[in-house]
């Protein structure tokens, strides 16, 4: 019941601006934050009063298609249930649930990685309107797991009047869109010319991150603002349906940027608006003009006038990738630049490299290249990892995580790794070999980012050497056996703390350094084991992640993608 960040133009101006009427006739003055009885009456009666009606308690729960549009739904009301044909169609679920109930392309957490933005299920108190939490991981599609967030909330706050009716999840199922949007994009300040809605927020993760441009430079603090475009809320293949909130087709970690309320709502706006027109037009969604939806939003405040003449500003100018390659990746901008543009990039890092007499230019410089896989950072790197020890790492974080989730020597790890593996030969085991020597020299106290970046350097570089490290490290006092299983056993342990992070860091270590050992062979079966004891965890992604890395077929290549 109040923002965090987002952009409060246009629609969400609007609302805003309705409810402090409402809340200053209740009250005298406009409250912070805001009543929620009193939002949901504003959007009914705006809604009656555009003609629309509510259908409350009604799901839908299926879709007809005819060849790839979408032509109605099948519903659920306290009724019956019925067909409900439609022109287009919103799904608003933030789950893509209709995108999915259609066969459209969808995605959620698979074998690549198990980052997840934390989830809360919050207490409230008679006349509180603002709760807040993040102390565990929730699928929304796994009823086992949404019981457990239910079961296990209900006992963290026995002593407060109620729980939230919906799971606080941050991270949900998404579409694979026509485009993709990425923290390049935004980082790299990138312009479509199909902007619907431009979000603002600083990088508020509620986990750790997996984009190679966040282990060049960690974000930071700072307000950004991204362009959403329209493509984005479009599910590959299937017509006559928009997909908004946390369901777009986005990198989960540009999530964090394009997920505030305010935003949502603005872009939850423009795809209503966008299928109203279209529905009157009776013409196909991939046929809507634009520039007329953009004229419309910006004739309400939501859009600036500039984006009516924006084109895609990517690829960017030859001497604007030059310049930023010339300069490193010292800050978000440039490290954007620079992996948006590997291949005109390269080439300037690898003189840096060679020739620069400055030593911290140079390590940036194989940063950079080995995150890309090339084989001329492999040797650079592996004497950097040997001449130091380790470094303060990172354990998990979820409410209030900014800053870095993985410590400069870890991502020193995964660059070496990448440019090792592509290398081969002599420099494939100087990679091995330091990265042993880094495994080594942890102990059962390590933190989760040191684990997981020799996880995921092991992964990736594979042989006997790495299965031996990965071993020992698992087989040290405490390392395994922090899978929740079992409902009562896991209710049982739970405690009364609001963000709790210390169950889910032992489980994320454990689960990163027995996938690591499956993927690199296995020994006695231990990374077998692991990662099937996962696959009945009560947190879902977890269980979702560990049950995806057992039925990859390409282990080839799921070693060289981890992340």
């Amino acid at each position: 019941a109040s923002y965090y960040y987002g952009n409060r133009v246009g629609f969400t101006r609007e609302m805003d601006e309705g409810i402090a009427r409402a809340e200053r006739a209740r009250t005298e003055k406009n409250t912070k934050p805001w009543s929620p009885e009193l939002k949901n009456a504003w959007y009914q009666r705006a809604l009656d009063e555009a003609g629309g009606v509510a259908w409350f308690g009604a799901f839908a729960f299926g879709v007809q298609r005819e060849g790839d549009r979408i032509t109605a739904l099948l519903v659920s009301t306290p009724f019956g249930s019925g067909l409900l044909r439609a022109s287009a169609v919103v799904d608003a679920s933030g789950n893509a649930d209709l995108a999915a109930a259609a066969g459209a392309p969808v995605r959620w957490i698979g074998a690549h990685h198990v980052a997840v933005q934390g989830a809360g299920l919050s207490p409230r108190q008679l006349g509180q309107y603002y709760s807040n939490t993040d102390h565990s991981f929730t699928d929304d599609n796994d009823p086992i797991g949404v019981t457990y967030a239910f079961v296990s909330a209900r006992k963290k706050f026995a002593d407060q009047f109620d729980i939230s009716t919906i799971v606080n999840t941050r991270e949900r199922r998404q579409i694979i869109g026509e485009i993709e949007l990425s923290p390049l994009d935004f980082l790299a300040k990138r312009t479509f010319p199909d902007t619907i809605a431009i979000a603002r927020s600083n990088f508020d993760t509620h986990g750790f991150t997996v984009h190679p441009v966040f282990l060049l430079v960690p974000p930071d603090k700072e307000t950004l603002w991204a362009h959403v475009p329209f493509r984005c809320l479009l599910p590959r293949g299937i017509e006559g349906l928009i997909v908004t909130g946390l369901g777009m087709s986005a990198h989960r970690d540009a999530l964090p940027v394009v997920r505030m309320q305010a935003d949502v709502q603005n872009h939850g706006y423009a795809a209503g608006l966008a299928c109203a027109m279209v529905a009157r037009a009776g013409f196909r969604l991939r046929d809507l003009d634009i520039r007329a939806l953009q004229r419309r939003l910006v004739a309400l405040g939501a859009l600036p006038e500039e984006v009516l003449t924006q084109q895609d500003s990517f690829p960017l100018p030859a001497e604007t990738v030059r310049a930023a390659a010339h300069e490193g990746p010292v800050n978000l901008y440039n490290a954007a630049v620079i992996l948006a543009h590997a291949e005109e990039s390269a080439p300037v890092l690898l003189d840096t490299l060679r020739n620069d007499a400055d030593a911290e230019r140079r390590e940036q410089a194989a940063l950079a290249l080995g995150l890309m896989y090339r084989p001329e950072a492999a040797m650079p790197l592996a004497e950097m990892v040997r001449s130091r020890g380790w470094d303060e790492g990172w354990n998990f974080t979820g409410m209030g995580q900014f800053g870095y989730s993985m410590s400069r020597m870890d991502a020193l790890l995964v660059a070496l790794a990448r440019a090792g593996v592509t290398a081969g030969g002599e420099a494939l085991a100087a990679a091995r070999q330091a990265v042993r020597e880094k495994a080594d020299a942890l102990d059962a106290d390590a933190f989760f980012s040191h684990c997981r970046a020799i996880a995921v350097a092991a992964a990736v570089l594979g042989g006997e050497t790495m299965i031996e490290a990965l071993v020992r490290l698992l087989r040290l006092p405490g390392m395994t056996g922090h899978a929740l299983t079992d409902m009562a056993q896991a209710v049982a342990a739970v405690s009364s703390e609001r963000n709790e992070t210390r169950s889910r860091n032992l489980a994320l270590r454990e689960i990163y350094l027995g996938r690591a050992l499956y993927l690199c062979g296995d020994r006695d079966h231990l990374g077998r084991n692991i990662l099937e004891q996962y696959t009945r965890d009560l947190r879902g992604p977890l269980a979702r992640h560990a049950a995806a890395v057992l039925a990859e077929k390409d282990i080839d290549r799921l070693r060289r993608e981890i992340l």
